[in-house]
């Protein structure tokens, strides 16, 4: 199992998340947030600063990411990916275009281009964005483009403001 991280800058006060167009990878072309492999000898929490760092050049202190999920990813016939989901409402610089990452917006969270995401976002996304911490676990086809099954289970997190209206 590859262990992961995602991170979502979120913007609280007008209800946006920034995405950015993967450049490589097995997200290449989909929209999502920075996030990668979790090297040796290095939290989940410095994973996504360190991504966030190389894939949008912005900081982000440790104290100002929230856990927001633990997404399993099965792929038919290949390799299974624990993927640890944070979003970050503070950090410092302006995110631009990186080698990884190009094509980055802020999206209302109401709107989401979901078909230019991956599958799963749109059966876990809203979840986060009500205030609910998921587990889950997707099982998708060979090219990680259809689900074949799914399992999400959430549990509110305190001092989490609702973000889905």
């Amino acid at each position: 199992m590859k262990n992961t991280v995602l991170v979502y800058l979120v913007n609280k006060t007008n209800g946006t998340i920034l995405l950015a167009r993967a450049k490589r990878g097995i997200s290449l072309g989909k929209l999502n947030g920075a996030g990668g492999k979790i090297e040796e000898n290095e939290t989940p929490e410095k994973t996504a600063m360190r991504e966030a760092a190389e894939e949008l050049r912005v900081t982000i202190k440790e104290s100002d990411l929230v856990r927001v999920g633990e997404c399993v990813f099965h792929f038919e016939n290949g390799p299974r990916w624990n993927n640890t989901v944070y979003f970050a409402y503070r950090w410092e610089g302006k995110p631009c275009e990186t080698e990884e990452m190009g094509d980055s917006a802020w999206y209302n969270i109401n709107a989401l281009p979901y078909a230019d995401m991956w599958a799963d976002d749109i059966l876990w996304l809203p979840d986060v964005f009500a205030g609910n911490r998921i587990s889950a676990e997707f099982h998708f086809d060979e090219k990680g483009d259809t689900i074949l099954d799914y399992r999400i289970e959430g549990e509110k997190m305190k001092n989490h403001k609702k973000l889905w209206k």
